[in-house]
Order: C-alpha cells, then structure tokens, then sequence
C-alpha cells in the first residue's frame, strides 16, 4: 500500500483548546446518558467542541457540545443502521418544531426531548430580541435532517455523481452550517443581517463549511470506504467517477481543500469597512478560523477516531 502523507493540508491557524473543556464535556455526557444517546465512539467525538468553540463562556460551550452529541448521534445511528441492515428512527421536521416553538408532542422520543432540553437551555442564556438567531439555527438543522445519510437518493450513483452537487450536499450532511449558525451565540455577538449575509463574507462562511467538510472526506475515508464499504466521499468519488487511483484522488482532494483554504484569506483581505462593526467582524472572523483550525487539529491529534492500524495516511496509523 502506498502510504500518503496528509501534512500537504495547508492549515497554519494555531490550536487552542477551552479552558472548560472538562467540565463542558461532563455536562454533554450526563446529558446523552440521561436520554440514551450515547453510542460507541462517544468519546472520540465529544471533545470536539471545546475546539471548535474555544472562547465561549461554560454555559454556551455546553449548548454547543449538546448540539454536537446530537448531530453526531444521528450519524453514527443512521451508520449503525446501514451497517446492521436494521431500520432506525430518521430525523424530521417534528425536532425542528419541537426546537423552533418548544412544544412536544403527545408521546414525546427520546430525540424529541432532547432537543427540547436543548431549546431551553438556549433560551436562559439568548439575549432578549434574538430569536431569529434560534430561528436560523432551526433551519439549519431542517437542512441538515433533509439530507443527511440520504447521497444515493439526492446525489445517484456514486460513480456519476455531479462534483459541484455532491459539495453542496457535503456541506449541509457534514452539520458545519449548523457550526457556523453557533458562532454568534458563542461569542455573543450578533451581527445585523445585512452584514452576516454580505456577499463576501458569506462567501468565506461557505469557504469555511467547505474546508471542514472536504478536509473530514480526507481524514475518514479509510474508516469509510474500507471499514463501513461507503464511498460518499470525495476520495472515493473522484476514484469512482475518474478512475482514479488513491493517490491521484487525494492529491486533487488536498488541492481543493488548500485552494479553499487561500479562498478564504484572500477573501478576508478585502472586506469593506463595516462602520461600528468592525471590531465585531473580526471577532467573527476568528470564530470561522477556530472551525478550521479544528478541522486539522482535533482529528490529526485529539480523536482517534480516524486512526487505524491500516491507514493510508502516514499521520493517522496508530
């Protein structure tokens, strides 16, 4: 086998880690206890968010860890389930609605539940008049359960998948737009409208969702193609749909991430003068770079969830 080495990733953002990690990832873990959503593998995931997030005060760093638990919980269920051959309960617009107006249903899941343990906890930290923060969060997570786990069904046949759809598709399954909807609650900062969806900035939100996903195609596709047989992923794509060998498929991969990476930068040498604001854009700005720093950090150094004996990539043999 060749081994590649995926130090060819261009990111130079530095890591940082929050001080209350600790005691944020214990929270997470009693709440996903408390509503049996706590699947094997847990652990190699529920540090991610004091990385992600590194600044934040404990009780939003919980939020954003419970956020986590969830997202990451619904994949590895629907894993799980594929895997297995066995059915298992898809997410819809029932937990959107029961975290969008905090109502529960009749006879209420576990899911359900949860993510209304989730809004409450939200709403006694939000500031009074931020609601259309929960809201925009709320329709990220309707994208995400819209797609995620379902690339047969949106995309077709892994060898004919379009490369421009599979990464709009990429980038809501991966639940990064959720992260990037958790940026102004955890730095309680919320930028008007007219500046969060300014064109060049949202252009460096999208840059930022693009990196972590693609970057997490590279560092899982041994666990994927080889341990779960599932080739949704952009090295397995590319060697489907060109023929690709390994090496040649990762080495475009990396090339897109690291254009994505010099995208973004650029992008951020441009912004206009936000007058009033620009403190505020800056800080937002490095709440983005946090999610790429994390990207390559956490799951190079902080998870082994991608490791493996058996690993083509030099780095992630254990």
């Amino acid at each position: 086998m060749t081994i590649l080495s995926i130090s060819t990733i261009r990111v130079t953002e530095p890591c940082r880690v929050n001080p209350r990690a600790k005691m944020a990832e214990a929270a997470v873990t009693a709440f996903a206890e408390k509503w049996d959503l706590k699947l094997p593998g847990f652990d190699a995931y529920n540090t991610v968010f004091a990385h992600l997030f590194p600044t934040t005060r404990l009780t939003n760093l919980v939020a954003v860890g419970i956020i986590n638990c969830l997202l990451f919980y619904i994949d590895d269920e629907a894993v799980r389930a594929r895997l297995h051959q066995t059915q298992t309960e898809r997410p819809d617009e029932t937990l959107t609605q029961v975290f969008r107006l905090g109502i529960l249903p009749t006879a209420p899941t576990n899911l359900q539940l949860a993510f209304y343990e989730l809004r409450q906890m939200i709403m006694e930290v939000l500031p009074e008049g931020e609601l259309k923060w929960l809201n925009r969060l709320a329709n990220s997570f309707d994208a995400y359960f819209s797609v995620t786990n379902r690339p047969d069904e949106l995309l077709g046949p892994v060898e004919r998948v379009d490369l421009d759809e599979y990464r709009e598709w990429r980038g809501i399954d991966s639940g990064m737009w959720t992260c990037i909807d958790s940026v102004d609650f955890t730095l309680n900062l919320y930028l008007p409208p007219a500046i969060l969806n300014d064109p060049l900035l949202s252009s460096m939100q999208r840059n930022v969702v693009e990196i972590v996903a693609l970057m997490n195609d590279i560092f899982s596709y041994h666990r994927e193609a080889t341990l779960e047989n599932y080739h949704y992923n952009l090295i397995g794509i590319l060697m489907a749909k060109h023929h690709y060998p390994l090496e040649t498929a990762f080495n475009e991969a990396v090339n897109l991430v690291n254009y994505l990476i010099q995208e973004f930068y650029c992008a951020e040498t441009r912004l206009p003068d936000w007058r009033g604001h620009n403190d505020g854009v800056r800080q937002y700005i490095m709440g983005l770079k946090y999610q790429i720093a994390t990207a390559w950090h956490w799951q190079l150094s902080f998870t082994k969830r991608y490791h493996s004996a058996n690993s083509p990539f030099a780095e992630l043999r254990n």
